[in-house]
């Protein structure tokens, strides 16, 4: 082989090799508007517990999440609005409401650029909203995403990521060109990573609704296993694939109001329902898969 034959392959195989030898610094970086529609799949299955009485969990369904872009703070730090909805459910067990369609409550989510989740609130337009949306809230930050590294990586890469019983174990797995149309859409060629990740969160939800006398009091943990690619440098997330394992005991206390009585009154004053209480545990496995359909209008081919 020629000397000139050898440089050129040379030459050509350093363009189209994605990562520098420095490596790649990851972020997440959208930009307001940007608008994507993932498509979900979920296989669940497990047991639940109500009042010492166990019950079978086997639910599988599809969804489809928009996650809007609404702003971006100094910081870096973006806020994004989650909406979604139930395509179809298949619940023979009727544990979660076989046949419940519909739109879920609207929520807003703040991220870091390395995507450590800030802060998750429902949405303010959406006026009063009692503990389920809350819970709900509180749950669209998982799949929790991919904390980044603060360093540029290599492919084989591994970093930590701990924040008060949070932990997450991520590796770098591969970087590639993501040609063809995904990147027509995009706006121009990127690199398409693809990272594993292992991590633990707790679960803590403590809501009060006085106009509804409930108390709702939940604590647990959710590990997951993934792999989720992304799109650079936007850290756009193109799909995700994992499984979960969500462990959670809790209590709901109902105090129903009580009835007046009259000062002086023989009948004790504190008439009225006691207070019922409900536990409630739950040990769920939860099988997911998302990829992206559409960004911006405009569908994704193959998503």
């Amino acid at each position: 082989m020629s000397h000139a034959l050898t440089a050129l392959i040379i030459l050509a195989t350093s363009l189209l090799a994605p990562p520098a030898p420095q490596g790649l610094l990851l972020r997440y970086r959208p930009e307001v508007g940007q608008t994507a529609v993932y498509r979900v799949s979920m296989d669940m299955s497990g047991a639940q517990t109500l009042q010492d009485e166990p019950r079978t969990v086997n639910v599988r369904a599809e969804m489809e999440v928009t996650e809007k872009v609404m702003s971006l703070e100094p910081d870096g730090s973006f806020w994004l609005r989650v909406t979604g909805r139930t395509v179809r459910i298949h619940d023979p067990t009727g544990t979660f409401g076989a046949g419940q369609y519909g739109e879920w409550p609207a929520v807003e989510v703040r991220l870091s650029p390395l995507g450590v989740v800030m802060e998750t609130r429902p949405d303010p337009e959406a006026g009063h909203l009692g503990p389920l949306q809350r819970a709900f809230a509180a749950a669209m930050s998982h799949p929790a995403p991919v904390v980044l590294p603060t360093q540029a990586v290599r492919v084989g890469d591994r970093w930590q990521w701990e924040q008060d019983r949070a932990h997450q174990s991520n590796r770098l797995v591969s970087v590639t060109q993501a040609g063809g149309p995904i990147a027509h859409i995009c706006g121009g060629a990127q690199l398409r990573c693809l990272l594993a990740s292992a991590g633990r969160e707790p679960v803590r939800l403590d809501e009060a609704s006085p106009a509804l006398g409930l108390t709702t009091r939940v604590s647990g943990e959710v590990t997951q296993t993934c792999e989720v690619e992304l799109l650079l440098p936007s850290g756009l997330a193109v799909a995700h694939t994992g499984e979960m394992r969500l462990r959670t005991e809790g209590e709901s206390v109902l105090e129903l109001p009580q009835e007046p009585t009259e000062p002086g009154s023989a009948v004790n004053d504190a008439k009225g329902a006691s207070p019922r209480t409900f536990s409630l545990k739950s040990d769920l496995r939860v099988r997911l898969h998302l990829r992206l359909v559409a960004l911006n209008g405009s569908a994704v081919p193959g998503g």
